[in-house]
């Protein structure tokens, strides 16, 4: 485990699939800002790296009228997140949601990366509730509170179960 760790092998530490997809949509469809600004602005992104890009995206974004995913790539290149941008894009091309890259219309990816959202947001939700619920059953030993925690868990591995179902059905 050690031998796998980002320390031993000297790169960055691996980037959430689904946060990356959810940054690509927005890089490579700026038009998505248009109609999902708030949307993008209001996504809790936990890795640091990603978070920045996505606050420079709003950033350029705030400051340009019909921007161009070209346009934004050579801004935020130029702004030092090429390697960064480079490593999402190998995430996406590895995974099964190809219609983050840019090569789609907007119209299809909008109904995607909505859903793809939700559940980035179920998801945190359900860790936060997960950290209390482990917090409190440390704190008293109750069972309702062993009982709230194996709750969370279940509900973590369906929503894990069904991003996996919607990976396979996109092959």
């Amino acid at each position: 485990a050690l031998r796998a760790s980002a320390l031993v092998r000297g790169g960055a530490a691996p980037l959430s699939p689904r946060e990356a997809v959810l940054v690509a949509c927005v890089l490579n469809h700026p038009e998505l800002l248009e109609r999902e600004a708030e949307t993008v602005a209001a996504l809790d992104i936990a890795d640091a790296g990603l978070d920045r890009l996505r606050r420079a995206i709003l950033d350029i974004a705030a400051h340009e009228d019909a921007l161009e995913a070209a346009e934004l790539a050579e801004r935020l290149e130029a702004g030092g997140f090429g390697e960064l941008i480079a490593r999402i894009d190998t995430v996406v091309r590895r995974g099964r949601d190809r219609f983050a890259l840019g090569t789609s219309e907007l119209r299809h990816i909008l109904p995607l990366w909505r859903h793809i959202v939700a559940l980035h947001r179920k998801s945190s939700t359900l860790n936060k509730e997960l950290v209390e619920a482990e917090r409190a059953l440390a704190e008293d030993g109750s069972e309702a509170s062993l009982a709230r925690l194996k709750d969370i868990q279940e509900q973590l591995e369906s929503l894990e179960g069904r991003e996996a179902l919607i990976d396979e059905l996109g092959k």
